[in-house]
């Protein structure tokens, strides 16, 4: 990735109206730019878009980004930032910029620069509606909180007596240094015993058994101000939606947001399990946050929970944040040691492993943006760093990029060179461990493409004879060759049945 020698063409006039909408505008445009650039493959890093920096339709941004297609996806989006800061140090708010470096261009005008719409940003897929969720009308005898958990309980038996019919029961991994492993396993066991179990009756003792079992440590917040009143509609809105969670998540591949009611009763929630995780596992995190939302925050308007040890996400509000990029509240976890060898070595490879995982994140869609990969910080293998990132699929791809990289600088305020962190937002995930942290491929890098061959020029062979007669007695040996093979294939099955026959009057001279 090569930055010099480099062209800088500004055009003569500045922008003089409504300066910060078009910084603004601008910084959003190059955003989306880069990730769409540097999501290409080895035959075009290309992308091009518009953007208004008022409500006047003249006033319109045409931004244009490309790299060389043989860079990486990390230096095509540095070489394209690196443009970025060349614009803003040689022509700042210049009306027309073209920043031509070896390794990439980026060019911006207030008119049409394009021939045609290549790289023009695709149409984007029409998001997933929130469901409407509606549940039997529940009974009016239901007054208290422990009825309430109750049918909650009730409500993971049977989830707990349809996953008994699947065939892809997995044991749940082991944890990451955050909990006791011994009473990990017995969750395991007695988990693994309430799926394959045959009586109704043993499965509501045994999913009572491990709500009373499991330890309520979900990380949850309810500092959000606001309280409902236990007989509000409101909170029959909330208390329906988040029981409906842990299924409807695992019946949308690990992601489902909802809404309940009307006007001030509305209830907005989301599901969002880790993108590699198992439906078992999933709807373990998700039952056990929402469990624990229910005990520790009984009549708060919103609240947020995030599992544990699994990285999972139940939030629910009186407002729609569904497609907001929140930051916080946060959950920063890491392990107590530090990285104390090839210190430098291990930030260089971890820097580079993030900037990837970031542009391939971001670049999903609708339904799932994760990406996970590993990175060796010195020749030795196990020296090796394993990260995983992930946003909620009704971000856009600006605001998840964003999202994650605010969840590296919390890294950075928090935990800088831990061996293992685990930072969760409620917008979007990051984590790395120097040990396997992933239950499955789901999100790893796809194999590098072959790269195309170089083109030599074979000019064309001169017909011979020779070469129409090899053609010819080709073509007169395939009737032939089938012939042969059908009346061998005859003769034998011929064979086959006087051999049968005569083992049947055989047996009839015996008797």
């Amino acid at each position: 990735m090569d930055s010099r020698p480099a062209k800088f063409l500004p055009g003569a006039s500045n922008i003089t109206d409504h300066i910060d909408e078009f910084d603004q505008a601008l910084n959003d445009l190059v955003d989306r730019l880069i990730i769409r650039a540097a999501a290409g493959n080895t035959s075009l890093k290309f992308a091009m878009g518009t953007t208004n920096y008022t409500q006047d339709e003249n006033n319109t941004v045409y931004g244009l980004m490309q790299c060389v297609p043989s860079l990486s996806s990390v230096d095509c989006s540095r070489c394209l930032r690196g443009a970025v800061d060349d614009y803003r140090s040689c022509c700042l708010r210049k009306k027309a910029v073209n920043i031509m470096r070896p390794s990439c261009l980026f060019q911006y005008d207030l008119s049409p620069i394009s021939e045609f719409s290549a790289g023009a940003a695709p149409p984007p897929p029409a998001p997933s509606p929130a469901h409407t969720f509606a549940p039997p009308t529940p009974s009016t005898n239901v007054t208290t909180k422990q009825v309430s958990i109750s049918l909650v309980l009730t409500a993971l038996a049977c989830v707990s007596l349809r996953l008994r019919k699947r065939k892809d029961v997995r044991n749940i991994p082991k944890g990451h240094g955050y909990h006791d492993y011994d009473q990990h396993q017995k969750l395991i066991i007695v988990e693994t015993q309430l799926v394959m179990s045959k009586s109704s009756s043993v499965v509501l003792l045994r999913c009572t058994f491990i709500s009373l079992l499991l330890p309520l440590t979900a990380a949850q917040y309810c500092s959000y101000p606001g309280n409902f009143t236990s007989s509000s509609t409101y909170g029959t809105n909330r208390d329906r939606i988040v029981s409906s969670l842990t299924q409807n998540v695992h019946d949308n591949l690990g992601f489902y947001n909802a809404t309940l009611g009307q006007g001030l009763d509305t209830v907005y929630a989301l599901g969002l399990c880790r993108g590699d995780l198992s439906n078992i596992t999933c709807m373990y995190c998700i039952s056990k946050a929402s469990l624990d939302i229910f005990v520790q925050c009984p009549n708060k308007i919103e609240a947020i929970a995030y599992g544990d040890p699994y990285p999972c996400i139940i939030r629910y509000s009186n407002k729609s944040f569904s497609r907001a990029m929140d930051s916080r509240p946060a959950k920063f976890l890491h392990g107590a040691s530090n990285i104390t060898d090839h210190i430098d070595e291990f930030e260089q490879a971890l820097n580079d492993l993030v900037d990837k995982l970031i542009i391939r994140a971001a670049a999903g869609n609708a339904s799932l943006k994760f990406a996970m990969g590993t990175t060796n910080y010195t020749q030795d293998e196990n020296n090796t760093v394993y990260g995983l990132m992930q946003c909620v699929p009704s971000l856009s791809s600006v605001d998840c990029s964003r999202c994650l990289r605010g969840a590296v600088d919390d890294y950075r305020s928090c935990c800088l060179k831990k061996k293992t962190v685990n930072i969760m937002r409620p917008s979007c995930l990051f984590q790395y461990d120097l040990s396997p942290i992933s239950e499955s491929s789901a999100g790893a890098a796809p194999p590098p493409p072959a790269p195309p061959p170089a083109h030599t020029f074979a000019p064309p062979t001169p017909s011979t004879n020779v070469t129409t007669k090899q053609d010819n007695k080709s073509s007169m040996l395939q009737p032939t060759i089938v012939i042969v093979v059908v009346a061998v294939s005859i003769s034998l099955v011929l064979t086959a049945l006087a051999c049968v026959l005569l083992q049947l009057r055989t047996r009839k001279d015996v008797k």
